[in-house]
């Protein structure tokens, strides 16, 4: 019986435990998520979507076209308004000055 682990998973893991770093990793996190989810929507309105719509008769579009696409436009302007609400923030908080960065200025 083989009673090794393996390095990688018994190497010490330390979560940040300041707040600013646990909210600069989500925030992150949920930025990357949202641009991503973003840029889908944006091939499927323009891949999927018109060329879809080009080839449906008018009785069938009004049945699609209420049900899709408010819900599709309502994923598509949160997804693209919350990396640009997280931005700022992001930016503001990665750019503040911590004792380590006051100690030893950049050097250019």
């Amino acid at each position: 019986m083989l009673h090794s682990v393996p390095a990688f998973i018994d190497a010490n893991i330390h979560v940040p435990t300041d707040f600013n770093t646990n909210f600069l990793m989500i925030a992150r996190w949920i930025h990357f998520l949202a641009g991503i989810t973003w840029i889908g929507l944006l091939y499927f309105f323009n891949l999927v979507n018109v060329p879809f719509q080009k080839e449906l008769d008018a009785a069938t579009k009004g049945k699609v076209v209420p049900l899709l696409m408010p819900r599709a436009l309502y994923w598509f302007r949160h997804s693209a308004a919350l990396p640009c609400s997280l931005a700022s923030p992001i930016g503001a908080m990665s750019s503040a000055p911590t004792p380590a960065t006051e100690a030893a200025p950049l050097a250019w």
